[in-house]
């Protein structure tokens, strides 16, 4: 919770005539990112950068439907759209406009989760036979980081030491642990205090 007395500041934020309206991430130019959904059940990605929410420009793309879940201090913006022929492909959007398609080689239905200020992208993609994996692109180049042991590994931010956080489950039906893999690829497992079992996990990471 917030320290005793302290005054905390917040604001409603609707994208006009949508039905609902998400905000994701922010980044050290109070920057943000989310997504919007029409009356039809389309989404839209978002990005405020000062002016308030406008939808990014994706038409490139030739995209259906997107998001926006992360931000870096470089204005690249990176999530998921959807193609007309309903596949799912990472991107990310930079600060000149842009726009890099996310797939993973071999893979099918890549998601992109997270993108830091060095160009690392972390997301998610499914096998030939709709399997999820963990993947990470370090300087261009795709890796699986699935923690071994577990039947899913989502990996939900990642910070310029290239700190990765995320949910691994080891068992159907938990939420499971939060995770924190370093830079050189050894992971470790969390559990709130407290908590039940296996109900943990983690969300976001920042540089400190």
């Amino acid at each position: 919770g917030p320290a005793s007395g302290a005054q905390l500041e917040y604001r409603s934020v609707d994208y006009p005539g949508a039905t609902a309206t998400e905000v994701f991430a922010v980044n050290d130019l109070r920057q943000y990112v989310g997504a919007e959904r029409e009356a039809d059940g389309s989404h839209y990605a978002l990005l405020d950068q000062g002016a308030g929410f406008q939808r990014l420009d994706l038409t490139a793309l030739g995209t259906h439907q997107s998001w926006a879940y992360s931000i870096n201090s470089r204005t690249d913006v990176c999530d998921t759209f959807i193609d007309a022929d309903g596949q799912q492909h990472g991107y990310v959007h930079h600060a000149d406009g842009s726009i890099e398609t996310i797939d993973f080689p071999g893979g099918n239905n890549t998601q992109g989760y997270g993108v830091n200020d060095r160009g690392t992208v972390i997301g998610v993609y499914d096998d030939g036979s709709g399997v999820s994996h963990a993947f990470a692109r370090v300087k261009g180049r795709f890796m699986d980081i699935d923690i071994p042991g577990g039947i899913s590994t989502t990996p939900l931010s990642v910070n310029d030491s290239n700190e990765i956080v995320g949910q691994f489950e080891k068992n159907a039906g938990t939420t499971g642990y939060g995770f924190v893999r370093d830079a050189a690829g050894h992971v470790t497992l969390h559990q709130a205090p407290g908590s039940l079992p296996e109900s943990t996990f983690f969300i976001s990471a920042n540089n400190r």
